[in-house]
């Protein structure tokens, strides 16, 4: 982890940050990607919220899959669904609304939820259509 610093917007990595300390400050928002780092990031909201005596933040989930499926039954399981189960405020961004439509059938909702429709680069894109020209 990087060392304190006053800039406004700072992009942290929780990766490989076991033992580090994070400086939050009472205007900080999380933005998660991985259940981990929601899990990690609900637990820093809770104690932001505690230390600085006010509501809870809204955390940023990025979802990107139904991560749950990954652990069958298992702790993990678990705990990933409890990341979306999470009771403070939370802004799901989810990478497809089919994504987001199987997360509602699962009785999984959030205080605001977004979608868009992933689009491949345009340069792998020229790419496939090239190796698809030279396989005919």
């Amino acid at each position: 982890m990087k060392k304190d610093t006053n800039e406004a917007k700072q992009i942290i990595s929780l990766a490989n940050s076991s033992g580090c300390s994070l400086a939050v400050r009472a205007e900080d928002i999380f933005v998660v990607t991985h259940w981990l780092t929601a899990y990690l990031g609900q637990q820093l909201v809770s104690w932001q919220k505690q230390e600085f005596n006010q509501p809870p933040k809204p955390m940023v989930y990025l979802i990107q899959d139904y991560e749950a499926g990954f652990y069958p039954w298992g702790s993990e399981h678990l705990l990933v669904r409890s990341t979306y189960e999470y009771k403070e405020p939370m802004i799901a961004v989810f990478n497809s609304n089919l994504l987001k439509q199987y997360f509602h059938k699962q009785n999984y909702h959030f205080d605001h939820e977004y979608s868009f429709e992933p689009k491949m680069n345009e340069a792998l894109s020229n790419l496939r259509s090239n190796l698809k020209e030279r396989k005919t």
